[in-house]
């Protein structure tokens, strides 16, 4: 019987300056430095609380009426299942589907896979399958919901690896994605200086509002001394 092969994840060192980072103080940061906001709306925890990595981007479409895979692109028949085999270890697979949400875009065998390859998570913007199974495996999944219909016959993917745009926001191969139970949000690499002095200092703002108010100031007069906006 062949045993796993041993994982060995390269460091990055802005993937672990924003392991412990919440969501809410990036998009804070975000809208104090006048950024696009990046949270991606509606996609919550499924399975897991969160989630740090680089993208890993896999594109699909709701299928035309009149077309099948074969007729779009032969090559990607199994084109997600292709991309997890190639998946390294510590990315976070984003798989896009046009906000389908008739059928499921992520389930149990694809999500064992991605596991034993060390794949740190999944964000999708569609419903998961397999919950049970999900939840055994223990991979992170963020998602739209519940689905138990396949995606055979349903949706199509038409490319691997190329920037993918899900509700409104683009990801793009190697953005920086973090996601807790707040939801998930993007870190475009040449920002994440900028966005890591900001969040610096609204942490050093957090506490100083909540050491005030357990002093009993007033919230108010706690904020107007110690937010900055």
């Amino acid at each position: 019987m062949s045993e796993t092969p041993t994982l060995t994840l390269a460091r990055d060192a802005l993937i672990e300056a924003f392991a412990d980072i919440p969501v809410a103080f990036i998009s804070d940061a975000l809208d104090n430095l006048r950024l696009p906001n990046t949270l991606i709306e509606g996609i919550k925890p499924l399975v897991g609380r969160r989630l740090v990595g680089r993208a890993y981007t896999i594109d699909r479409i709701v299928l035309p009426v009149n077309a099948t895979q074969a007729d779009i692109d032969p090559s990607l028949a199994l084109g997600v299942q292709k991309a997890i085999d190639a998946a390294e270890p510590g990315r976070i697979i984003v798989l896009a589907s046009g906000g389908s949400d008739r059928n499921s875009t992520w389930g149990g065998n694809m999500g064992l896979r991605a596991a034993l390859l060390g794949v740190a998570g999944v964000v999708t913007d569609g419903p998961l399958r397999d919950l049970d199974e999900a939840e055994e495996i223990g991979l992170p999944v963020f998602g739209k919901g519940i689905d138990p219909r396949r995606s055979i016959g349903r949706l199509a993917t038409i490319a691997i690896d190329v920037p993918v745009i899900l509700h409104g926001v683009r990801v793009r191969p190697g953005d920086i994605i973090v996601g807790d139970r707040d939801g998930v949000i993007v870190v475009a690499p040449e920002q994440a200086q900028s966005i890591l002095e900001s969040v610096a200092g609204l942490r050093d703002a957090e506490a100083a509002i909540q050491a005030s108010v357990r002093a009993g100031v007033p919230l108010v007069d706690s904020i107007r001394k110690f937010k900055k906006f």
